[in-house]
Parts: structure tokens; sequence; C-alpha cells
């Protein structure tokens, strides 16, 4: 995945392993984080369409390939634990991918 330090970061800012969901809530503070940074008071719709990869937990987000405001048509349910990431299924395109209908 793209941030191996991420249960670690999470742990160490609030005391417990992160719940299955967190990923997606930790990248998205991050990627808003990081397009504030770049642009200030400026435009942060602007800079997202204008970011081609973003490396996050769950993956690559490409803002800028879609005009509607997704960040990826492909997503991952992830489980973690103190011990190890596990995906649980995976769309791409809309299409389940794996460990669909188990």
């Amino acid at each position: 995945m793209g941030e191996p330090r991420f249960a670690a970061r999470y742990e160490d800012r609030y005391g417990e392993a992160p719940i299955s969901q967190a990923a997606a809530y930790y990248d998205v503070v991050h990627l808003i984080g990081h397009g504030l940074d770049d642009v200030g008071s400026g435009s942060l719709q602007t800079w997202l369409s204008g970011v081609a990869e973003f490396v996050g937990v769950q993956g690559i987000y490409s803002p800028n390939t879609y005009a509607n405001g997704e960040l990826s048509r492909s997503v991952q349910i992830i489980q973690m634990n103190k011990d190890q990431v596990t995906q649980l299924t995976h769309y791409d395109e809309g299409i389940c991918r794996i460990r669909c209908g188990d």
C-alpha cells in the first residue's frame, strides 16, 4: 500500500490500532492537507484538478483524470489490525475483481 507507516502513525496519534475504515478517512485528510499546503488560500478544487497522482493507504488517487470530482474508480475494502492489512474485496471501474460475493 502507499503509506506503510499508516498503522504506526495512527497508533502514535490516537493510542489505539485503526479500525477497518480508518484508512479512507486518513487518505482524504492528508490529500486535502497536501492541497492546502500547495495552494494556501488559493482554490483547492483547481489544485485537485491538476494532481495526476496521490498515493494513499488504499492505493493511488488520480484527481485530474475525472471531471466530476472522483478521485479513483478503483475501490478496495480493507481490514486493518495491529499485525496486518487484509484486502476484503476490490472493485475496479465498478466491476468486482477480488472476493466477489463471498
